[in-house]
């Protein structure tokens, strides 16, 4: 089993580099017991960020583990598992973000996360392909809310975020085609929203898909 609470630990020291995570581990006295239970979970962290590997620093020393050895924690009884894949947007990613990111991987489910200053997601599961017809993830890391929410439910969705704060609420909206120029609602999503804090001076909400049904 994962321990999320020491992943969590060791993502808060995490910093980056244009090719590479880096974790500092000097108060640990068992890096080799860290390696052999994390080495998998460190790999797959860099894969998913795009980097090509995760150091970890002990000291003077400093452990490279590399992203193309990440592999998928199968369950050998489960059939067609959920991708653990994940979709990043060109923004720097906080380690409070790398934490949410880790849980999105070892738990896949349809849901992302949007940077509430400009409302980008940022972060997107493979599972969400199913939300965005006729485009690519990739793509949808690029969008802001204001190209694909119709404008009068997105104004009552954001009085909705002042008035719940760190509560966690389902909310309903419909939504267009981002390459509609006439902006007719084609489809309608229920979704779970949370609230938190990246830790680097930005908040963010976890944005967990729970429906979807097309409008005729």
């Amino acid at each position: 089993m994962i321990d999320t609470k020491l992943l969590a630990e060791l993502a808060t020291n995490a910093s980056f580099t244009n090719d590479a995570i880096l974790i500092d581990a000097s108060h640990l006295t068992n890096v080799r017991s860290l390696l052999q239970n994390f080495e998998n979970d460190f790999a797959n962290w860099a894969s998913a960020m795009n980097k090509k590997a995760t150091i970890i620093k002990n000291g003077s020393k400093e452990i490279r583990i590399p992203a193309n050895i990440a592999a998928p924690n199968i369950d050998p009884l489960t059939i067609d598992e959920p991708s653990k894949l994940l979709w990043f947007a060109n923004v720097a990613i906080s380690p409070g973000l790398l934490v949410i990111a880790n849980d999105l991987m070892n738990n896949p489910r349809r849901a992302g996360i949007t940077r509430l200053s400009d409302e980008l997601q940022i972060i997107m599961s493979d599972g969400c392909n199913i939300l965005n017809p006729g485009h690519s993830l990739k793509e949808a890391t690029t969008w802001t809310r204001s190209q694909f929410w119709d404008a009068q439910d997105l104004d009552h969705f954001r009085r909705e975020v002042k008035q719940r704060g760190e509560a966690a609420f389902e909310y309903t909206w419909r939504s267009f085609d981002p390459d509609d120029s006439n902006k007719i609602n084609d489809l309608e999503f229920t979704t779970r929203y949370k609230l938190f804090d990246g830790g680097d001076g930005n908040f963010y909400q976890v944005c967990e898909n729970l429906g979807m049904k097309e409008i005729y």
